[in-house]
């Protein structure tokens, strides 16, 4: 196994922490060993800041406490606290294996419970003693990598004002192999509904945490809970791009076993309708039918309706139009939208007879040369709706409650625009989102994968937030896309939806990706044979050369962008 001052190191020097590595400070290797006090190092600007690390401990075993006391002794940044909850009741084990040189230091405190009160209390209990500036939760079996205390406070110190921080983390055994690469995307929060991503490292402002402290109803998923609360008082979280945390995979952990705890997924949906009861949100969470610790978002009663315009540019293809409507009207269960038939000089017999069969607006685009962002635009000026949908005409819809799983998320004001996964007719994935950078440019994401699968951990089951989705289903207010101006009309073939997509974006709004919503998307039936722009593609480069070389924040640096499956670079692992 690659050594771990190695693999930070090269993470490091080659990549996902590229951003925060100049402001580290001199001296990254350990310095310290058990027993030696963290105030013997010289003092320097980075330690401004206290931290105190709260340990909830049960029965924990003396060769993994010691380790994840060595890990946290041996941090090069040093002004830190260490509070251990021992909540092992009656029983004096976790005591006796911390050894003397570290128990009376005197910034190592442990609290010891008479019974055992369980993991939140045990937590909250080392809360109340923390006199740190920020808290840092580490599980009692973990380790932390050398330089985590000092990347963080590096970043704390380049914007005090962030309240939360999570990074990268590895599983590993307990002979210490690593088992599990897990590269986060930045604060999705959308994508928390769906899957407890944030996990390890995670640290809280201190006030935060005792304003809200941890609720005993929900332990076993009670960090999960937790962050749900925490991200309805602060959007000020931010990811840290870099492996600070092992999480050990033991007998009777998440880690090894997703199994391992009774009534994790009954929790998981009660901590989420709870959270989007305090938001006002009428989702319905439900656990996925076959992955554990997946919950998706649907409709309930609650949901409302309002009016949603289904914009379909097109040009004969009479058995193509044919199936998108046939679908579209026999099989969607809400009422209240219209169809917009955007005609480019349409002769096809069966196109013509499906169109004049069906309930919907026949407008006309007479030119030759065809601009999907022109007749796009054509097709919203003959709506009313205030809702678009833009909708390719060699879609196929596969079930009814497809339109109100896409508008729903729009009680939530932040959301600009939605998209459901589309599938190829064999229904493997062909669009579950884009990525900014793929190809030099922009590209769907997991092509290929299979649709009941998890996606890069739970990426395709559940919704979460991207940098695009594509246009050829995607739902959006009708006064956004008035307010960004529109489709653009200097994109003749491609990347009319990623440039809207951005644009939406520049208006601090998101983008989400319906995981759990899908279509069948028969591609390119239609105009197979245009040939790729390379005119679009400069200009999209050229439009957003900035964002496209920072890097797409829902998909981590450390990701080969020659894939588009969340494949490692090779200096990651």
């Amino acid at each position: 196994m690659k050594g771990l001052k190695s693999l930070i190191r090269g993470l490091l020097e080659n990549g996902s922490a590229t951003s925060l590595e100049s402001d580290l400070p001199t001296g990254a290797e350990p310095s310290l060993q058990p027993g030696e006090h963290p105030d013997s190092q010289p003092p320097g600007p980075q330690q401004q800041l206290k931290l105190s690390v709260v340990i909830p401990a049960y029965k924990t075993d003396a060769s993994l406490l010691g380790a994840l006391l060595n890990s946290i002794l041996s941090q090069s940044y040093s002004c830190f606290e260490i509070i251990i909850v021992d909540d092992s009741g009656p029983d004096i084990v976790v005591e006796e294996r911390i050894p003397d040189t570290i128990r009376n230091l005197p910034h190592v405190h442990v609290i010891k419970n008479q019974s055992n009160m369980g993991i939140s209390e045990a937590t909250n209990f080392g809360l109340e003693k923390a006199t740190g500036d920020y808290v840092v939760f580490i599980d009692h079996d973990d380790e932390l990598t050398p330089n985590a205390f000092a990347l963080l406070v590096s970043e704390i110190n380049r914007d005090p004002e962030t309240d939360v921080f999570y990074s990268d983390q590895i599983t590993v055994d307990e002979k210490d192999e690593t088992l599990v690469h897990f590269l986060k995307p930045d604060w999705s929060p959308t994508y928390l509904l769906g899957c407890m991503y944030v996990g390890h490292l995670l640290v809280v402002r201190a006030s935060i945490c005792k304003d809200l402290g941890l609720d005993k109803s929900f332990d076993g998923v009670q960090d999960f809970e937790f962050m749900l609360r925490v991200s309805e008082v602060t959007d000020r979280i931010k990811h840290l791009p870099a492996v600070l945390y092992k999480w050990r995979a033991v007998s009777g952990s998440l880690a090894l076993s997703p199994d391992a705890k009774d009534r994790i997924s009954e929790l998981q949906i009660e901590a989420v309708k709870k959270h989007l009861d305090r938001k006002g949100f009428s989702w319905l969470p439900e656990a996925h039918e076959s992955l554990p610790h997946r919950v998706c978002l649907y409709p309930s009663r609650e949901t409302k309706e309002p009016r949603i315009s289904i914009v379909i540019p097109t040009k004969n293809q009479g058995d193509v139009v044919k199936r998108c409507l046939d679908s579209l009207f026999a099989l969607t269960s809400y009422d209240n939208f219209e169809v917009v038939i955007v005609d480019n000089r349409t002769t096809d017999p069966t196109a013509l007879e499906s169109f004049r069969t069906k309930n919907l607006k026949h407008v006309f685009y007479d030119e030759r040369n065809f601009n999907y962002s022109a007749a796009n635009n054509i097709g919203v000026d003959a709506s009313d709706g205030k809702f678009v949908l833009f909708l390719n005409n060699d879609t196929e819809i596969i079930d009814g409650d497809w339109l109100r799983e896409l508008v729903m998320f729009f009680e939530d004001e932040e959301i600009g625009a939605v998209g459901p996964t589309l599938l190829y007719p064999d229904k493997t994935v062909q669009h579950a989102g884009i990525v900014l950078g793929l190809r030099g440019t922009a590209d769907h994401i997991m092509r290929g994968f299979d649709q009941n699968g998890d996606g890069y951990a739970g990426s395709l089951a559940v919704a979460r937030e991207v940098s695009a989705v594509t246009a050829a289903c995607l739902l959006m207010k009708r006064a956004v896309f008035e307010d960004i101006g529109r489709f653009s009309l200097d994109y003749a073939r491609h990347y009319q939806d990623v440039d809207l997509c951005l644009r939406i974006r520049a208006t601090g709004k998101r983008i989400i990706n319906a995981g759990a919503t899908k279509l069948i998307h028969h591609e390119s039936v239609s105009r197979k044979l245009s040939g790729y722009d390379l005119g679009d593609r400069a200009l999209l480069i050229d439009s957003w050369r900035d964002l496209i070389r920072a890097g797409d924040p829902y998909y981590n640096k450390g990701f080969d962008l020659s894939a588009a499956d969340y494949t490692p670079k090779p200096n990651v692992i």
